[in-house]
């Protein structure tokens, strides 16, 4: 009735009937919309609805380039599923947590779970196993409670991104490209291309799930060790998580991993138990140059416990079920510190690396001042502050030992005074079920003067310019023999190079 009364009182001389009735209309539904709050994004978009919780969770190999045909320099396949997998079992598995399905990589992933579960047993042991004791979770109760499968195959074929046919609701690993978080183009070779043809042809925007990729990155940044989302980010995505690991290092594109939940219609192979997918990347010969391997190796680990966290987590979330409380972060950074103190003094890490190696000769029964592995980037950059965090960390190491002064200085060393490796003991490789030592290869400097080309041919094809001795060993060289480099004929007998008796 004000509104009526302020119009009537509006001049009329200027404005016809018609106008006069659209300028009322107008400001009326302007009134309207003023007195009604204003809706929210969430109450604008579609409801979520309730998320599917991952049963299965197919795992394949990181640490390799985009097309899966280089890795490390120096590392070996087993070395990289070893450390990979030693992040996917460092904590303890709970109902939130799915099942491992690993990839078919001619049978990396088996034989390094068993050398794991080998080493497990012969941690008191004086014998020095092949793969390095640092880092090592509760592998037993995984291997009891049935929480790994391998998947496979005959040699020359490969695991699928997706599988046709799950049991049980299931999400993907796709080894992503550290450097651009894309998924490739559609030519582009490796496990990117069979991940992007799966997506367009189930109708996802590659563009636009790159730039979501990209916008949680900064987010997940911010906000390190904790759970980022963001609500139907692009056409066929329900929901996109990241989780950003410091632990992982200071690697271009390495420390955050990334968690899509497709729509129900937008599913791979039109299969309703492909729930997800996981986007991650490792460190690379290509991206990342010039690194030891104790950075790839503590990075691929990190990032094995970055995927399980985020599962986790995610589980929980999708089960009603409480988020995880601080006493349990502060228990999985411990165990990522645990393990990066652990390999920086196991024998692999101090035959490669010089830095540990220098600072724990000379001193007394091996100990070494804790501000010295404080003061390490490494640690550094995982947000480590106080020698205390490194002494709750290890003290149920069974790798190294840790000891309080008088003076309230923090000494750690290597389990039981262990002395340094052995910088000539020859490498030591599986055979036949036990330990024994690579052959030594012969070295071009030879202490041995005997020029074998001489003794097996009769003949040097060095000539006089030959450095070695022109003799059988124990035997004086000929005069002809060292200065043409023939062999002396016996008289009566054929010449050395040919000829008649």
């Amino acid at each position: 009735s004000a509104f009526v009364r302020q119009t009537s009182l509006a001049p009329r001389d200027r404005l016809s009937d018609g106008q006069c009735v659209c300028a009322w209309a107008k400001s009326t539904i302007e009134v309207m919309a003023a007195s009604e709050p204003a809706e929210s994004p969430m109450e604008q978009a579609a409801p979520l609805g309730p998320l599917p919780q991952i049963r299965r969770l197919r795992v394949c190999l990181l640490g390799g380039t985009p097309d899966g045909c280089a890795f490390q320099p120096g590392i070996g396949k087993l070395d990289i599923a070893s450390a990979f997998l030693r992040g996917l079992t460092a904590d303890r598995p709970s109902e939130a947590d799915p099942i491992l399905d690993l990839g078919f990589d001619h049978g990396v992933f088996e034989r390094a779970w068993w050398e794991l579960l080998t080493l497990k047993e012969v941690l008191e042991d004086d014998h020095d196993p092949v793969i390095a004791r640092w880092g090592i979770g509760p592998l037993s109760v995984w291997d009891v409670e049935g929480r790994l499968r391998y998947d496979r195959r005959n040699p020359g074929e490969a695991t699928p991104p997706f599988d046709h046919d799950p049991t049980e609701d299931c999400a993907s690993l796709c080894a992503g490209s550290a450097s651009k978080l894309h998924f490739g183009h559609k030519r582009s070779p490796g496990v990117l291309r069979p991940f992007r043809e799966s997506l367009v042809a189930a109708g996802h925007d590659i563009s636009a799930l790159e730039s979501v990729q990209q916008d949680l990155c900064k987010i997940a940044k911010e906000k390190p060790r904790e759970l980022v989302r963001k609500e139907r980010p692009c056409q066929g995505i329900l929901a996109s998580f990241a989780r950003y690991s410091p632990e992982v290092g200071d690697l271009q594109g390495c420390g955050t991993v990334f968690l899509h939940v497709f729509a129900p219609e937008s599913r791979p192979l039109g299969c309703q138990r492909n729930v997800a997918m996981l986007y991650a990347a490792a460190p690379n010969s290509w991206t990342h140059r010039g690194q030891l391997p104790g950075t790839f190796l503590l990075a691929l680990s990190a990032a094995g416990s970055n995927i399980a966290r985020l599962v986790r987590e995610y589980n929980r979330l999708a089960g009603d079920q409480p988020a995880p409380e601080a006493w349990e972060r502060a228990m999985w950074w411990q165990t990522d510190l645990r393990a990066q103190v652990e390999y920086h003094f196991c024998d692999k890490s101090l035959r490669i690396e010089r830095y540990f190696r220098e600072k724990i000769v000379g001193q007394e029964d091996g100990w070494l001042d804790m501000e010295i592995v404080k003061s390490f980037h490494r640690l550094v950059f995982s947000g480590v502050s106080v020698q205390e965090e490194l002494l709750d960390c290890l003290k149920d190491s069974k790798c190294v030992d840790t000891k309080v002064g008088e003076d309230g200085k923090a000494f750690v060393r290597r389990a039981g005074g262990k002395p340094l490796p052995d910088l000539g003991e020859s490498r030591k490789r599986r055979f036949g079920g036990g330990e024994v030592p690579w052959g030594k290869r012969r070295s071009a400097n030879s202490d041995d003067p005997t020029c074998w080309d001489f003794v097996r041919k009769g003949i040097c094809p060095r000539g006089a310019s030959c450095r070695y001795v022109h003799a059988a060993p124990g035997e004086q060289p000929a005069a002809g023999a060292v200065e043409g480099g023939a062999a002396p004929s016996a008289e009566g007998a054929p010449d050395a190079v040919g000829g008649d008796p």
